[in-house]
């Protein structure tokens, strides 16, 4: 090999290590980065501390999660995304996305909102395109979520898609930042389910937004920018921890451990309550240490409480017109491709694969997406199901006297 390829296999020092810009997907088989830890010091813009790891888990022979991040003047982003769509498909996905949002991040000019939009925007398009292109690529896809860190406003943005999350942990109260892109959410959202009950919901993994599944995507922005205060702790994951360690328990491993063994303090406890998925955690401190706390507050942001039906927001509506014209692919454990299927045609969207040892945890092919919803007695229907049947017993009895008494003459 000659100088001129060393030096273009050579990362960027502002940009994450392991990958080369390129017109080819990354390949699924292409190693992960290994932890890494970054500090970004400077007398006149606020300080950060970021750790990052990924692990496989316990039940997966390959890692779908990827991760990254940009330094670009004055502006930190943190990337965590989880690929899904069977071997290699969603690992190539995840991988895409990252590698495509941090080259249009440094291409694009405007305001942090709209160049996050933008870059998560350009994924969604390449994955789409790709998987067209590769039949065994087909129907792969990636959730997304990305934090903004600006150093000198002080300012913190936030954009997704999909159900990888992001939190933030203030003093003693730890809020989730994202709403999950789920059909179970969306039920939380039409006031049907509790967020509770949500979070231990058997098809919580179905998801109704993610990077790939069509030409374009809606990105879910935070409501507003947020301060940055020091000692704030900003965590982003993959469901691969969330949906192994309760979010109510997380507070208080960060509250026993240094941020830069948290990553890994969290993949092991994930790991030791199963480990059913794959598992990736970004942290990011603002300044100093937080003091150590013995209580801390869950706090439930008011758009994760769910709302009456005659207050569902102009985002739910949009999904909703999204699950009616395009259906959604959910991936089975053996990686097959399941279909649900809606009145119009469209694009799949990729849904997370469920542990095969548990058995598939998605509505079979055919079956009416209302199904996730909890079972409950339904009276009225059953009523009208029995009035049903007995008339058509009573009709049957009639016609048998008639020809009984027929047959007698």
């Amino acid at each position: 090999m000659n100088d001129d390829a060393e030096q273009d296999l050579r990362p960027s020092p502002r940009r994450t290590p392991g990958w080369t810009p390129r017109e080819t997907p990354p390949r699924g088989d292409e190693p992960l980065k290994e932890r890494t830890v970054i500090d970004i010091e400077s007398q006149n813009t606020v300080n950060l501390h970021v750790v990052c790891d990924t692990d496989v888990g316990r039940e997966r022979t390959e890692n779908q999660d990827a991760w990254g991040f940009v330094d670009l003047d004055g502006v930190f982003f943190l990337i965590v995304c989880d690929g899904m769509g069977g071997h290699n498909g969603g690992s190539t996905a995840s991988r895409l996305a990252v590698q495509t949002i941090e080259q249009t991040l440094e291409a694009e000019q405007g305001d942090i909102p709209a160049r996050m939009t933008a870059a998560i925007s350009k994924a969604n398009l390449r994955i789409f395109q790709w998987a067209r292109r590769d039949p065994a690529l087909y129907g792969m896809g990636t959730t997304v979520v990305l934090l903004a860190m600006d150093r000198q406003s002080g300012f913190a943005h936030l954009a997704h898609v999909g159900d990888s999350r992001a939190y933030l942990l203030r003093d003693n109260v730890f809020e989730r930042l994202t709403r999950d892109h789920t059909m179970v959410q969306r039920l939380v959202d039409d006031g049907l389910l509790t967020p509770e009950a949500a979070e231990n919901h058997p098809h919580s993994n179905i998801i109704s937004r993610s990077l790939g599944g069509g030409e374009t995507v809606e990105v879910e922005h935070h409501p507003d920018p947020i301060s940055m205060r020091n000692g704030d702790i900003f965590l982003l994951c993959s469901d691969g921890l969330t949906g192994m360690v309760p979010e109510s328990f997380v507070p208080r491993y960060l509250a026993r451990h240094g941020i830069d063994d948290l990553p890994k303090v969290l993949i092991d406890e994930s790991n030791a309550q199963g480990g059913l998925d794959n598992i990736t955690v970004g942290l990011a401190l603002v300044g100093d240490p937080p003091e150590p706390r013995t209580n801390y507050q869950l706090v439930t942001p008011k758009i994760l409480r769910g709302r009456k039906p005659h207050e569902t927001s102009q985002t739910i509506r949009a999904l909703d017109e999204t699950a009616r014209t395009r259906p959604n692919t959910l991936t089975g454990p053996a990686g097959q491709t399941l279909m649900i299927p809606t009145p119009a045609e469209g694009i799949p969207v990729p849904t997370h694969p469920q542990d095969s040892s548990a058995g598939p945890a998605v509505p079979p092919p055919g079956a009416d997406v209302s199904a996730i919803a909890p079972p409950g007695p339904q009276p009225a229907r059953r009523s009208r199901d029995l009035m049903l049947l007995l008339v058509i017993a009573g009709l049957g009895a009639l016609v048998i006297g008639v020809a009984a008494l027929l047959f007698l003459r």
